[in-house]
C-alpha cells in the first residue's frame, strides 16, 4: 500500500512537472503572429486568418519577446527577470535560459542574422551577445537605454537613452561610442531613414510637459535638421511599428 502511494505520487510530481513546461507546437514553416500579452504574461498565436490558434502561459515576468533567424527559437526577456529564457516554437518548450542579470527591457536581432543586441537599464548599457547568448562585448550608454536603430550603411547602433537627454551612436565595428547628440527627455519612439540621411525621434515629454513635435536629426552628425508637428505623446512615429 506504502508502496503503491509512494508511485502515485511520483507520477503525479512527474507529470505536473512536465506538463508546466509543454506548449502547443508551433509549425515555423506556416505564417503567423504573435502577440506578447504583458499582464498575463503569456504569448498567444494567430495565423493568417487573424484566429488566435494557441496560447503559451509564461511563469515569468515577460515583457518581450524575440524571434531568432532560424524562426524557430524565441527568446523572453524582461526587467525583473533574471535570465533570458529560450523556447523553441517547433518543440513548445524551453530549451535553455541564458543568464545576463535583471534589467533588459530590449533585444534585437542585426542584420547579420547572428548577433543580438540586449538593452540593460540597470547598469545602463548595451550588451552584444552571439546566437548561443554568449556575451561579447558590453558598451556603457545613457541613462536608462530603451530603443536601439540599427544603421546599415553606416554600421552604427544608435541609442535613444529614455532617462536621459542624449542618443548614443555605437560603431558596431569597434563596439564603442562614436559620438553623442543632444535629444529631448522621455525620447521613445524612433524612424531611421539612412537613405535620407535622417533620424525622426518623438517622445512622452518631461513631467507635465507633453511633447507635441517629432524631431528630425541628421544620421550623420546629430545635427536637428527639422521639428514637425506631431500629435500628443509623439513616441510613435511616422512607419514605426
Amino acid at each position: 500500500m506504502k508502496w503503491g502511494i509512494g508511485l502515485f505520487l511520483a507520477i503525479l510530481l512527474l507529470t505536473g512537472c512536465n506538463s508546466g513546461n509543454a506548449f502547443t507546437k508551433i509549425n515555423k514553416s506556416e505564417s503567423f503572429l504573435a502577440t506578447v500579452n504583458i499582464k498575463d504574461t503569456s504569448l498567444t498565436f494567430i495565423d493568417e486568418n487573424y484566429h488566435p490558434f494557441a496560447k503559451w502561459d509564461i511563469s515569468e515576468p515577460f515583457t518581450g519577446a524575440l524571434l531568432l533567424a532560424d524562426k524557430d527559437t524565441i527568446l523572453l526577456y524582461g526587467k525583473e527577470m533574471e535570465k533570458v529564457q529560450v523556447y523553441s516554437l517547433s518543440a513548445g518548450k524551453l530549451i535553455n535560459s541564458w543568464k545576463i542579470g535583471k534589467g533588459i527591457v530590449n533585444m534585437q536581432l542585426l542584420r547579420d542574422g547572428k548577433s543580438i543586441v540586449a538593452v540593460n537599464q540597470s547598469n545602463h548599457s548595451i550588451h552584444f551577445l552571439n546566437a548561443d547568448g554568449e556575451e561579447q562585448d558590453i558598451v556603457k550608454v545613457g541613462k536608462s537605454p530603451l530603443t536601439v536603430l540599427q544603421g546599415e550603411e553606416a554600421n552604427r547602433l544608435y541609442v535613444i537613452n529614455f532617462g536621459d537627454t542624449k542618443c548614443s551612436v555605437i560603431n558596431l565595428e569597434t563596439k564603442k561610442v562614436d559620438f553623442e547628440f543632444p535629444v529631448h527627455s522621455s525620447s521613445t519612439g524612433s524612424l531611421l531613414r539612412e537613405e535620407k540621411d535622417e533620424i525622426w525621434i518623438g517622445g512622452h515629454g518631461d513631467g507635465d510637459q507633453v511633447e507635441e513635435d517629432l524631431y528630425i536629426y541628421s544620421a550623420k552628425n546629430g545635427r536637428v535638421e527639422e521639428k514637425a508637428e506631431g500629435p500628443h505623446h509623439a513616441d510613435k512615429v511616422p512607419g514605426e511599428c
